[in-house]
């Protein structure tokens, strides 16, 4: 666990994404507000949770990938990892 700082998993809470939830625990978990938190994930049902849960996110488009319809679009959205990494150290 050099790189990380915890581990997070559903199974310590028993409620699944994109349950608010959740996200709602893992930021609880972190001891930092929700909308100081970011996801950034290549499936769009869990970007739709996060952003319902007032997280912030990103999104990786990669082939097949799509966001849900009904929810907000991310802030940062694009076709690979590199591509949002450089966003996020923009924001920095």
């Amino acid at each position: 666990m050099d790189y990380f700082d915890e581990r997070l998993s559903i199974e310590d809470i028993g409620k699944f994404k994109p349950d608010t939830d959740a996200y709602d625990w893992a930021a609880r978990k972190m001891g930092i507000a929700p909308k100081e938190c970011m996801l950034v994930a290549a499936h769009g049902w869990d970007i739709a949770g996060a952003i319902w849960a007032n997280w912030r996110g990103a999104f990786i488009s990669r082939p097949g990938a799509q966001l849900y319809p009904l929810a907000d679009k991310p802030e940062i959205n694009e076709s690979n990892l590199n591509l949002v990494a450089e966003k996020l150290i923009a924001m920095k």
